[in-house]
C-alpha cells in the first residue's frame, strides 16, 4: 500500500515544527521523544515519494532545527563553563605573579557571608 506523500510530508512537517518549539523552550527530553517519530515519518515519506517543493520545504525546516539545536548545545556548554568558573572562584583566587608563575590564594572558610 502506498501512502499519500502529502500526508507523510504533513506529519513530518508538524513533527519538525514541534521539534523547533521544543528546542526554543529547552525541551531536550521532548526532542528525544520526537526523534523516533520523525525518523518513521521520514521513512514513510521516502516510501511514498514526494515532490521537490515539499522536500525543499522540509529541508529548510530541518536546517532551521539543526541551527536551533546547535545554539542550544552552545548555550548549555556556555552555562557549564560559567558554573565551573563560579566554582573556581569559590575555591580561591588564581593569579599570575610578575615572573609568570601561577599563584592561588585560598579563601578562608569564614570570609564568605551566607544568607538564608
Amino acid at each position: 500500500m502506498t501512502s499519500d506523500p502529502k500526508d507523510a510530508a504533513g506529519r513530518l512537517r508538524a513533527l519538525l515544527d514541534q521539534a523547533a518549539a521544543a528546542a526554543r523552550s529547552g525541551g531536550i527530553k521532548r526532542l528525544a521523544e520526537l526523534a523516533e517519530a520523525m525518523d518513521q515519518a521520514a521513512h514513510d515519506l521516502a516510501a511514498a515519494g514526494s515532490s521537490r517543493d515539499i522536500l525543499a520545504d522540509l529541508r529548510v525546516r530541518a536546517g532551521r532545527n539543526g541551527a536551533l539545536i546547535a545554539a542550544a548545545r552552545r548555550g548549555i556548554a556556555d552555562a557549564q563553563d560559567r558554573l565551573r568558573a563560579i566554582g573556581g572562584v569559590a575555591r580561591g583566587l588564581s593569579v599570575y605573579t610578575q615572573d609568570g608563575r601561577g599563584l592561588t590564594h585560598a579563601r578562608a572558610a569564614t570570609t564568605v557571608e551566607r544568607r538564608a
